[in-house]
C-alpha cells in the first residue's frame, strides 16, 4: 500500500523539516511505500522530500491551487493521501471532491488560530473563511488525523 504525506505551505519552518525528515528517513529504514513531499514557496533545502512552488503559484491562495493540482496529477499513483490541512482554502470546494483517498492532517484548532495570529478583521475574516472551507473539506476526506486528542475533538464538532 503505498501512501503520500503532502504538506502544502507558505513557509516550511526548521521544526517542519525536521519533523519531515525523520519520516522521511524511518519510511526508507522501515522500506515501506511511504512518500513525503512538502511543496513551499522558500528555498530547498532538503531535496529529497522539498519541492519549491513555482514562482506563478506562490500567492496567498495560488500556492494552494499548485497543491490541489499536485494531487489530482498524482493520486492514482497512491493508495492514501495524508494531506497536511491547508488552511482557509477555497479550491477545497473545487477540487476536494476528486481526491476519493484523502486523509486530512492537523495540526491546530485551526479557526481559533487564526484569530490569535490576526487580530482584528483579517483575523475575523480568515477564521470565518476557514470554518466555511474547513467544514465542507472535512467532509469531503475518508478520514481526520489529529495530532491531539483536543484538536480531535475540535474537528469532530465541526464535522457533525
Amino acid at each position: 500500500m503505498k501512501v503520500l504525506h503532502l504538506s502544502c505551505l507558505r513557509e516550511l519552518t526548521s521544526g517542519q523539516r525536521k519533523q519531515l525528515q525523520y519520516e522521511y528517513e524511518a519510511a526508507k529504514t522501515l522500506n515501506i511505500e511511504w512518500e513525503v513531499i512538502a511543496l513551499h514557496t522558500g528555498e530547498v533545502i532538503d531535496n529529497r522530500f522539498e519541492v519549491r512552488i513555482p514562482k506563478i503559484f506562490r500567492g496567498l491562495f495560488l500556492k494552494n491551487m499548485y497543491g490541489w493540482l499536485y494531487l489530482l496529477r498524482n493520486q492514482s499513483k497512491f493508495k492514501i493521501i495524508l494531506c497536511r490541512h491547508m488552511l482557509f482554502d477555497p479550491f477545497v470546494l473545487l477540487f476536494g471532491p476528486f481526491i476519493k483517498n484523502r486523509l486530512s492532517v492537523h495540526h491546530a484548532k485551526e479557526s481559533e488560530s487564526l484569530r490569535a495570529v490576526s487580530p482584528g478583521w483579517k483575523g475575523l475574516l480568515t477564521s470565518w473563511l476557514e470554518k466555511v472551507t474547513g467544514c465542507i473539506g472535512g467532509k469531503q476526506v475518508i478520514g481526520k488525523v489529529s495530532v491531539t486528542k483536543e484538536i480531535a475533538l475540535y474537528q469532530q464538532k465541526c464535522s457533525s
